[in-house]
């Protein structure tokens, strides 16, 4: 972040959006679910059989403020809690925090009637592992679920970028065969 202090909302966000959590399920994570030595936490869950006590791998971009919230109320048994100590209340956090968040960030804008919550950073998660390459049935057990086929075709959203590319190599194939050449494999 080059320097700059993010606020723990954002934090929270970040955290959201590379794990993949559902944001109820973070702020159920306790301090004892981590393991910084492996650097994953268990996430408890609670939708699905599926979701419970699967693995999640912390990764570099995150661990920073996973070891900051650690930190803070060391007297609570939760890994992030409310700046007094206590459970964060999922609809408080949306309302007081998140989307206020959004708006300033320009994310969301105040009269427009589809805003982004805090659940789609788990679609974020999900579409961005899914770009990377990550493995199907490893993005769907990150997820909490059972196949890959309910993680495409819920949360993985195509970017139009993505439908251009594509679009492109039947272009050029065309292109080589007007033109005579053969396309590259």
């Amino acid at each position: 972040n080059s320097g700059q202090t993010i606020s723990r909302d954002a934090a929270i966000t970040l955290i959201l959006i590379f794990t993949g959590l559902r944001p109820e399920e973070l702020f159920e994570i306790k301090k004892e679910d981590i393991n910084f030595e492996h650097l994953y936490f268990v996430a408890k869950g609670s939708k699905t059989a599926a979701g419970r006590d699967r693995l999640i791998p912390i990764v570099s971009v995150i661990l920073p403020y996973i070891r900051n919230f650690w930190m803070l109320n060391r007297d609570s048994p939760y890994l992030i809690t409310s700046v007094q100590g206590c459970r964060i209340d999922l609809h408080n956090w949306r309302h007081r925090k998140f989307l206020p968040l959004m708006q300033e960030l320009g994310i969301n804008k105040p009269d427009a009637p589809k805003r982004i919550v805090p659940y789609c950073t788990r679609h974020t998660y999900a579409s961005l592992a899914d770009r990377a390459g990550v493995d199907h049935e490893t993005l769907a057990k990150l997820i909490g679920h059972t196949s890959y086929k309910l993680t495409k075709e819920v949360y993985i959203h195509e970017r139009l970028d993505q439908f251009t590319r594509e679009t492109d190599k039947v272009a050029a194939l065309v292109a080589a065969f007007l033109a005579g050449s053969k396309p590259a494999a």
